[in-house]
């Protein structure tokens, strides 16, 4: 009986101790992983940052792009309106200078057959020219 007392005890002791290595080892295995992820973290926090930094720098450029795209679109829009406003006034300023020829033409035309109808005549033709140079 002593004797398995003392093969109890022995194995017990000899129990603990292979529960002490693994537990060490498990410890030690712990321990390494995290280095190991300190090391990631280190390592991979710079290409965090580094990205951090040119996704800011997109957006900034995104947000130029969509400022530029704006005011090309107001010139565009105010081009527009400038062609429109240069059209009709060139429109308007033919019409007048048509009107002025033709005035100018129909005065001649009055006073050739004027001329023609009557043998002197100054005296009306110096009205119609009055009236001509004040249109």
């Amino acid at each position: 009986m002593l004797e398995d007392w003392s093969k109890i005890i022995k194995n017990s002791e000899e129990f603990k101790k292979l529960k002490y290595e693994k537990l060490e080892k498990f410890l030690k295995s712990i321990l390494d992983l995290e280095n190991k992820l300190k090391d990631f973290y280190k390592k991979h926090s710079e290409i965090i940052k580094e990205l951090s930094k040119v996704s800011e720098e997109d957006s900034k450029q995104k947000e130029e792009k969509m400022n530029i795209l704006v005011k090309i679109q107001e010139l565009s829009s105010q081009k527009k309106i400038w062609e429109e406003l240069n059209e009709k006034l060139f429109k308007k300023g033919k019409e007048a200078l048509e009107a002025v020829i033709n005035a100018i033409e129909k005065g001649d035309k009055e006073q050739r057959s004027s001329s023609e109808n009557n043998s002197g005549g100054g005296e009306i033709n110096s009205q119609k020219e009055k009236k001509l140079r004040k249109h």
